[in-house]
């Protein structure tokens, strides 16, 4: 990025993690370990450096899509994909070489084909909510990116362990839910102007889980942790437990009507996300 480009930035330092595409790798890094020690695969730097660098690259092309096509924000993440350059595209090529690599030298037969229907996944996502359709698509975008984000999490994971498929959707569907309360509770608090004219928008396609996001963290939260309560559960105890106090963390940012501070709690719901750090550094 550009000198120029860094000055137009006028956001406080506490929210260039979000600016900045940093947040959302994090907190796939973060669940990736978690889930790692959870099915007791070991993981090496190059597979978590290569999601980091998947995580970001997506992020980074979305942001610059929805500039491109005149959805013209009023958030700081928005201005400053409005003003990438063409050393800003250079540089993006540049960590796709990267993550080529770090594909190439840590991805065994699992993970390419695993890797693959992500894509496939990811580039679906994309056309559903970049280009003009019909809308008739029932599952609102929000619900997409919570499923497509949770399943390149546990790619690595999934790919590298032994266990049965039917275990694995278990530890997979709490993550899921979690990323997708996520998506869902911020679209919720932002508000944004593109979100309310989307019909695939949870706040037109379900209006009736937009108007009570905080009870539904509130609602998976019980479950979830009921769930680990449960003697079936016992491998996913830690992930469940993790994901409760994300969902908990949640329900208390939409008790104190965040639409008021959307930048503060935009970065809230980010730092939500990372209830695991204590679990894996422990």
């Amino acid at each position: 990025m550009s000198d120029p480009q860094c000055a137009t930035v006028s956001a406080p330092w506490w929210l260039w993690p979000n600016v900045f595409n940093l947040d959302a790798p994090l907190v796939a890094v973060v669940w990736q370990e978690l889930l790692a020690q959870e099915v007791c695969v070991d993981l090496s730097w190059r597979h978590r450096w290569l999601l980091f660098l998947a995580v970001w690259m997506v992020y980074f092309v979305d942001r610059c899509l929805d500039a491109r096509i005149g959805r013209l924000e009023d958030t700081d993440r928005h201005r400053r994909h409005r003003e990438i350059s063409g050393l800003g595209w250079t540089i993006q090529g540049g960590v796709c070489a990267v993550g080529l690599i770090l594909a190439f030298q840590s991805l065994n037969r699992e993970g390419w084909l695993a890797a693959g229907v992500v894509g496939l996944a990811t580039g679906i996502w994309f056309a559903l909510t970049h280009l003009n359709g019909s809308g008739a698509w029932w599952l609102p975008k929000e619900a997409g990116v919570g499923v497509v984000f949770a399943a390149g999490v546990a790619l690595q994971p999934w790919a590298l362990t032994t266990l049965p498929g039917v275990e694995l959707l278990v530890g997979g569907g709490v993550l899921a839910a979690v990323c997708v309360q996520n998506c869902a509770s911020i679209t919720v608090w932002e508000s944004l102007p593109a979100d309310r004219g989307n019909r695939r928008s949870l706040l037109n396609r379900w209006p009736g889980w937009s108007r009570h996001v905080s009870r539904v963290s509130l609602g998976l939260a019980a479950l979830v942790a009921t769930l680990a309560m449960l003697p079936l559960s016992d491998r996913w105890r830690g992930l469940e437990i993790c994901a409760t106090g994300s969902l908990l963390a949640l329900w208390a940012l939409g008790t104190g009507r965040p639409e008021n501070r959307r930048r503060e709690t935009r970065m809230l719901a980010d730092l939500a996300l990372l209830t695991p750090l204590p679990v894996i550094v422990a």
